[in-house]
């Protein structure tokens, strides 16, 4: 049992124990490998207000301050960002003062720049954005407040995608976004959805960054605490499935979107602030678990050479859970420049780009980006695979 990082209720349960597993977005060389650590990974829900979260979250500075998972590497994820350059420019005017969250390689906040908007981003991995002049390398947080409203004044417009689910002080982060609001400022904000994660038992995106797990149960409960409220709510597609959600000031007017009624009651029909309905999760996830380790049992029995499309952060999750792998018949292949010629986090197989691969040399191949799946078995043809391809999540599927 341990204090829930939003409610601050003493009533955060164990739903489910992943062991140790190293941090997911860090790839070290063959020279380096012996400085990887692993952590505990814990999975916890609240009974109080509901969040799932991860019990002990590893220090901030180990997994973000040399990150190499970039915006730009993926052709899917640019597309995404690309929609949302669009749905920016179709809701708010050039005059439009813009905060970006966690820019990363600064791929969206260009995009809006090229479109005339003034944005300023803020990120800490030093290492994608020491050059460029509209970023702020630091950490976001209550404490960085006053230095950016002495610089940048207050903003018409916040917005942060796939960041506020990756530090425990997620509250702290909302508290921040609300000072540096302007009064009838919107924010916005983008998380992956555990309506379509891990409360359906895909459990590849617990890792450490994911420090949370958001319902809109959940965020309804920690953005009320933060001075927000939700005026209109969405569900994507991205990550897997996610949610958007545009908020306000508590202080203002502005009625909620029917929307946001429909998603929030639809979730109390599924049971979202029940206990029972957690308690049933852990063998949902472990029913996932074997079925993997089993096709790969086979696969290792058969002596099969196999090729692993992707190293998100997710895949690192699932290979780092199988047991049966004979890491001398693997190979995998990510366009992310940074995690070439490394090593993959935790297992050590070696991490190349597709030009250096021998297709004909691989028995199966096994697509871990599976949010992606499409582009890359059409990526894995054009370069004239023809064996059996597959994913492993939301099922185990062969897709060719």
């Amino acid at each position: 049992m341990s204090v829930c990082l939003s409610c601050s209720s003493n009533d955060s349960n164990l739903l489910y124990d992943f062991g140790e597993l190293p941090a997911v977005n860090k790839f070290f060389s063959q020279d380096d490998v012996d400085s990887e650590k692993k952590y505990p990974l814990v999975l916890n829900y609240c009974k109080v207000c509901f969040l799932v979260q991860i019990e002990e979250v590893p220090p901030a500075e180990d997994l973000y301050q040399d990150y190499h998972h970039k915006s730009s590497a993926s052709a899917g994820n640019v597309d995404h960002l690309k929609s949302f350059k669009d749905f920016i420019v179709d809701n708010f005017d050039l005059k439009t003062n813009i905060l970006e969250i966690g820019s990363n390689d600064s791929t969206l906040l260009n995009l809006l720049n090229e479109e005339g908007f003034d944005i300023i981003g803020i990120d800490p991995a030093i290492n994608l954005n020491q050059d460029d002049k509209n970023v702020i390398s630091s950490f976001f947080n209550t404490e960085i407040v006053e230095k950016i409203s002495n610089n940048y004044g207050k903003f018409d417009l916040i917005f942060g995608l796939n960041v506020f689910a990756h530090s425990k002080d997620f509250l702290d982060m909302f508290l921040a976004a609300n000072e540096l609001l302007k009064t009838d400022g919107t924010f916005i904000f983008e998380v992956a959805y555990a309506d379509k994660t891990i409360l359906k038992g895909n459990f590849d995106t617990i890792y450490h960054e994911h420090v949370c797990s958001y319902t809109l149960t959940s965020l309804n409960k920690v953005l009320s605490i933060a001075g927000f409220k939700i005026i209109d709510a969405y569900e994507i597609d991205t990550q897997g499935g996610s949610l958007r959600l545009m908020c306000k000031k508590l202080s203002t007017n502005l009625k909620t979107n029917n929307r946001f009624t429909k998603l929030l009651d639809g979730e109390k029909k599924l049971g979202y602030s029940e206990v029972e309905f957690y308690e049933s999760i852990a063998k949902s996830i472990q029913t996932k678990v074997d079925k993997i380790n089993q096709f790969f049992e086979a696969l290792y029995e058969k002596n099969k050479k196999i090729l692993f499309i992707g190293a998100p952060a997710r895949g690192v999750v699932v290979i780092n859970l199988v047991k049966s792998l004979n890491k001398k018949n693997c190979i995998v292949i990510d366009d992310t420049k940074e995690k070439q010629n490394k090593l993959f986090p935790g297992t050590h197989i070696p991490v190349t780009q597709w030009e250096k691969v021998d297709f004909g040399n691989y028995d199966i191949a096994i697509i871990l980006s599976w949010n992606y799946s499409d582009y890359l078995l059409d990526k894995l043809t054009s370069y004239g695979f023809k064996k059996d391809v597959y994913t492993l999540i939301p099922d185990i599927k062969k897709i060719s």
